[in-house]
């Protein structure tokens, strides 16, 4: 297990391109990079990123990831899975979901980065990578897990400041290095449903031309002037004919 590395002091240069610039030592969040994650700033003590249109942003070039300051940082789940145990409203309930998860999906215990939340009472992030083209959607398991991942969401990073509790977010297991592939039984649970190949449409009219020519002859054109009038006739002829009868 690596240990957290804690930033020293450090003095702030200005901003570049709406970033807060400054001169750091060594951060956790560095490894995160170094590691291929793509990271962010957030607000100082929230879980807000800085940066505008942040889901679409490119990834932090090495000279950003080293000078800008970070101690309040996010990871945008491009090609990665959170399961996100979320104890704030019901422990009890949540470790009840926790445990299910884990009969269905035991491979849970192994991955490779866990994540203590600064919300603390047991609450944790399990990291997980993504097979190559696999293509995931966020969703729920019980009340209390989020599994979460594509570029449109993030997760705070450990050594944050939890908006709520003053408390940070800690590395209990693991490191940025060992995130493993999220086991099959996991990928399963968020795996978009196969588009199915639907056969052509294939629609008999109803009548046949000359059939609906019979018809119209028995209605009094006169008599039935009214615009709505014909244009319930004209629906019932395309209905009729599959949209094939505009000659009569």
């Amino acid at each position: 297990m690596k240990r957290e590395s804690t930033r020293g002091e450090s003095a702030c240069h200005g901003s570049r391109n709406g970033y807060t610039v400054l001169k750091t030592e060594t951060h956790i969040s560095h490894q995160a990079h170094a590691a291929g994650l793509h990271i962010h700033q957030l607000r100082p003590g929230q879980k807000i990123p800085i940066q505008a249109r942040w889901q679409h942003a490119p990834r932090l070039t090495d000279e950003q990831a080293d000078t800008l300051d970070l101690r309040q940082w996010g990871i945008r789940l491009d090609d990665l899975l959170i399961v996100d145990l979320d104890t704030k409203r019901d422990p009890r309930a949540a470790t009840a979901d926790f445990q299910q998860l884990l009969e269905e999906a035991p491979g849970l215990l192994g991955a490779g980065l866990i994540v203590e939340s600064g919300s603390r009472n047991g609450a944790r992030h399990y990291f997980f990578r993504l097979p190559d083209g696999f293509e995931g959607r966020t969703g729920k398991y019980g009340g209390h897990i989020d599994l979460l991942t594509g570029n449109g969401h993030q997760v705070v990073g450990p050594g944050s400041i939890h908006p709520d509790t003053g408390h940070a977010y800690r590395i209990k297991s693991g490191s940025f290095d060992e995130i493993d592939l999220a086991p099959p039984a996991l990928l399963a649970l968020i795996a978009k449903p196969e588009l199915r190949q639907l056969p052509p449409r294939i629609v008999q009219p109803l009548a046949s031309g000359g059939e609906l020519g019979e018809m119209l002859s028995y209605v009094d054109a006169e008599a039935a002037d009214d615009y709505d009038d014909w244009l319930k006739v004209g629906m019932a002829l395309f209905a009729a004919s599959d949209g094939q009868a505009f000659a009569l």
